[in-house]
């Protein structure tokens, strides 16, 4: 399957990707009687063409704004001076310095692949044939009453299930006390304040993936926040994991095409916040964790919970279930990655393995077919696992760790550009190159923090949710315009290939997964060499 993937992704280079060789350099300065300022005369080159662009500072410096604001760590702008500059000296200096400002910039291909600094050197104008591929936004449904927690889109059924959760802590408070029955006082359900609520969606587009409609279906309010959901198919129930430690269920009758819901359950099942929540319909169970540091299964056909494991003494925060394998993924707090089988309905701990970050784990995915597991911390460490086949567990490693942009909140994979996309806490979505830890892309969706993405593989197609109310979704470029600085940046090459000895490191027999996944013709190898 890894020969599979890397043919994938040698058709992309070789027949879709567009490398540009960009040069910029300011070659004078003057000044201009109207409107009276001095402008700086930019020499663009990309590739063959060769054009000239004049901007004061005052653009410099409004450039410099826009981009701050939407992507992570752009290189500081000269500063700006109390008086006017007119001394020869001064104007000098500030040209080295703005020429030095722009270098940096246009050393970065996620910067050049933006519309600021495209608009400012004016690459479109100049070169009409090869805009820039970018993210088009398809649909969206925004002015939701609260902050969106998570979603799910059952695309085959035309539905969107979306818990909503008050994000103020002061409302939230508020509500608390206001929500609160004694046993004198009878309040009537339409009296107590909405703190999280569960909505469902019928959806419509067209067979272009546009023209995106939403009409809203029903809605479940609650007294606590919600915070996340599982659907299951098999039997059309959806559950939603609450902040006071409940679990609610409800059946979805699929043939009123999510029109009707039934309350099926509600189990108070955590002491805390429930984190990660699972459905496995072949057992008709649930598998919860909690910030009780509690595993918990449940029976959904008795509506009990029958077992139940302290995974260490750090809150749970990440739950994943391999059904082929029967196999659970936790994570926790402190970053402790967990592996359980589930033998006879209970679970069996098989390995424990630290991640490489410091700070609480914000998002995880994996991928099955190739046994990859991510995660970004709110450090900004991404760390990339390769986990053992079932019954190798022990074969399990921690193959590559990237420095990212702190507060990472999720992260999704995409296989056919071998990127990692990482949302992030001010509401920018960053496309992350695996082989070579640099920057493809990197756009803001959200005004707030971004809860939630979802990535389409087959349709290269990211949704994404936030605090600001609203669900985004957004087309992908099949690839990405490759942007190199003569001056700055040689031509990157690919990984190295990795020698029959480094994939050893283990000795002995511990080459079993390599061997398996015929990993030598996987680039992500090259994580453990390049980052």
């Amino acid at each position: 399957i890894n020969a599979e993937y890397m043919g994938i992704q040698n058709l992309l280079m070789e027949k879709v990707a567009t490398t540009y060789f960009v040069t910029t350099n300011i070659t004078e300065y003057f000044e201009k009687a109207s409107p009276k300022a001095v402008f700086y005369k930019i020499q663009v080159k990309c590739n063959e063409k060769e054009w000239y662009v004049e901007k004061r500072f005052s653009e410099f410096d409004e450039m410099y704004k826009e981009l701050k604001k939407k992507l992570p760590s752009i290189p500081e702008r000269p500063p700006k001076t109390v008086l006017k500059l007119k001394s020869a000296e001064g104007l000098l200096k500030r040209k080295q310095e703005l020429n030095d400002f722009l270098k940096s910039l246009v050393i970065r291909p996620e910067l050049l692949n933006h519309n600021i600094l495209r608009i400012f050197l004016q690459l479109d104008a100049n070169n009409p044939d090869t805009p820039a591929p970018v993210p088009i936004k398809l649909g969206e449904l925004t002015d939701l009453p609260l902050g969106v927690r998570d979603f799910l889109y059952l695309e085959d059924q035309g539905i969107l299930f979306i818990v909503l959760s008050d994000m103020n802590i002061g409302s939230r408070v508020d509500a608390y006390f206001n929500n609160i029955s004694f046993p004198w006082d009878k309040k009537k359900a339409e009296e107590k304040i909405t703190v999280g609520a569960l909505l469902a969606y019928s959806v419509s587009k067209d067979s272009e993936y546009l023209n995106w409609k939403f009409e809203r279906l029903w809605v479940k309010s609650y007294g606590s926040q919600t915070n996340i959901l599982a659907w299951s198919t098999p039997i059309t129930l959806v559950a939603v994991g609450m902040d006071d430690g409940k679990v609610h269920c409800l059946r979805i009758p699929l043939d009123a095409k999510g029109a009707k819901h039934e309350e099926y359950c509600s189990l108070q099942i955590h002491k805390a916040r429930v984190m990660g929540l699972v459905i496995d319909h072949t057992k008709n169970q649930m598998f919860t964790v909690g910030e009780d540091c509690k595993l918990k299964i449940t029976d959904l056909s008795y509506q009990q919970t029958h077992s139940e494991f302290s995974v260490g003494n750090y809150e749970l925060k990440y739950l994943d279930f391999e059904a082929d394998t029967q196999r659970l993924f936790i994570i926790n707090g402190a970053g402790e990655l967990y592996i359980f089988a589930l033998v006879d309905k209970k679970p069996e701990f098989l390995k424990q393995i630290v991640l490489g970050s410091v700070s609480v784990v914000r998002g995880l995915a994996m991928h099955y077919p190739s046994r990859y597991l991510f995660t970004c911390a709110m450090d900004g460490v991404i760390t990339m696992v390769e986990y053992g086949a079932a019954g190798k567990e022990k074969l399990t490693k921690i193959i590559g760790s990237m420095k990212v942009p702190e507060n990472a909140r999720c992260i999704q994979w995409r296989l056919k550009k071998m990127e990692l996309i990482s949302g992030y806490e001010n509401g920018q979505v960053i496309c992350w190159d695996s082989q070579r830890g640099v920057i493809s892309y990197a756009f803001s969706p959200h005004t707030e923090a971004i809860t939630r993405t979802f990535w389409d593989e087959k349709n290269e197609i990211i949704y994404t949710s936030s605090k600001d109310k609203s669900i985004r979704i957004w087309k992908f470029p099949s690839q990405w315009h490759k942007y190199i600085y003569r001056e700055f940046a040689p031509v990157i090459s690919a990984p190295s290939e990795i020698k029959a000895e480094d994939k050893k490191e283990g000795g002995g027999s511990d080459n079993e997964l390599d061997e398996e996944n015929n990993s030598g013709d996987d680039d992500l190898k090259g994580w453990e060499k390049q980052l």
